[in-house]
């Protein structure tokens, strides 16, 4: 008998492939066997050669199923806030529940983590009648609780302002990330909230546009995730930044760190770009397992990898090469023996 099948919704184009990529394959690798994934890849023209990776990704993985959900004509008239930060892609988890209409629930995932525990117990989670779960934005908890200031474009406001009278949230500590939702599908089109969300994110210029919307329109319907299955990591300013705060939620936090479900690389030091980042090791290890294993030595030499200028501080060149050979390339193949020559000879200079 086959297995149901869990819809996960994710959103890339060819340069995020990669990255999504590792998504897939570590909720395949984690996964029990109570249910079977039906992936679902938002874009707007993925390229064939990431398709095809993709398709081999899928391949060693039976039983499952890899679906491209081109979104290009849905959104082509609608008029999107977007700016240097973030594109269009942000605003397509908006349109998930018109996007399969069969579908009564469902999981959303960013495609900038990857994924530890069981998916199949995520999908589990008891909405309680709620539209949706996510969890709680530790980072901007802290930053109402340490009084600091939004960057928007319309200029900067106190955050607690911010989610208070530009939000509307009654409690302004109560921000929910939404990187890693589970969709009641089926609430939310009874709702009919869609076209109001798409007419917010069109004509206000929010902070976080497609979160700002969900947390503004769904208050008192969104029922918070543990942080282990949305467990936030970036640079060390990060963690140093929430060291200094104190409060239950960010005791939470920290006891989730020991077991984190989702690893959730959601500052702007991803690993692909700082190679010893918080759980970068976790990246390195899926990346190996997928067709995109030995692309990391060809963004190095084509220099889209890491430059110098991004770089810490306190890691050579040499000390990049060294980690990469033995993060990304298994010993004996052609990739790590070129790194490994390479990081010797940087060393003789």
């Amino acid at each position: 008998m086959r297995q149901p099948l869990i819809p996960i919704f994710i959103a890339f184009d060819d340069h995020y492939a990669p990255f999504g990529a590792c998504v897939i394959k570590s909720a395949l690798l984690a996964k029990s066997e109570r249910y079977g994934f039906a992936f679902h890849v938002l874009h707007e023209g993925l390229g064939a050669p990431a398709r095809q990776r993709l398709d081999e990704l899928m391949a060693a993985h039976p039983g499952n199923e890899l679906h491209f959900v081109d979104v290009s004509d849905y959104f082509a008239a609608m008029e999107l806030h977007v700016h240097t930060i973030y594109n269009r892609a942000i605003y397509y988890r908006l349109a998930i529940p018109d996007l399969l209409p069969q579908a009564e629930r469902a999981l959303y995932l960013d495609s900038d983590l990857i994924v530890l525990g069981d998916l199949c117990d995520l999908y589990d989670t008891d909405l309680q009648g709620c539209a949706l779960a996510a969890a709680r934005d530790v980072m901007m908890h802290a930053l109402v609780r340490t009084s600091g200031l939004t960057n928007r474009e319309t200029g900067s406001l106190p955050v607690r302002r911010y989610f208070g009278e530009v939000l509307g949230l009654p409690d302004p500590e109560c921000y929910f990330q939404s990187g890693v939702m589970v969709l009641d599908l089926a609430r939310l089109r009874a709702l009919g909230r869609l076209p109001q969300m798409l007419e917010l994110a069109g004509r206000n210029r929010y902070w976080m546009p497609d979160q700002d919307v969900i947390n503004a329109l769904f208050v008192g319907d969104i029922v918070a995730l543990p942080q282990r299955w949305n467990l936030l990591t970036g640079g060390g300013e990060y963690h140093s930044f929430l060291a200094r705060v104190d409060s239950p939620l960010l005791a939470e936090y920290r006891a989730a760190r020991a077991s984190p479900a989702i690893i959730h690389y959601a500052s702007f030091t991803k690993p692909w770009r700082f190679c010893d980042i918080d759980y970068a090791e976790h990246f390195w290890a899926v990346l190996r397992q997928t067709p995109w294993r030995d692309a990391v030595y060809d963004w190095l030499q084509e220099g889209r990898l890491v430059s110098t200028a991004s770089l810490p501080q306190t890691m050579s060149w040499r000390t990049l090469l060294g980690a990469l050979a033995e993060k990304c390339f298994g010993k004996g193949t052609r990739r790590r023996t070129a790194l490994v020559y390479l990081q010797r000879k940087l060393g003789r200079a």
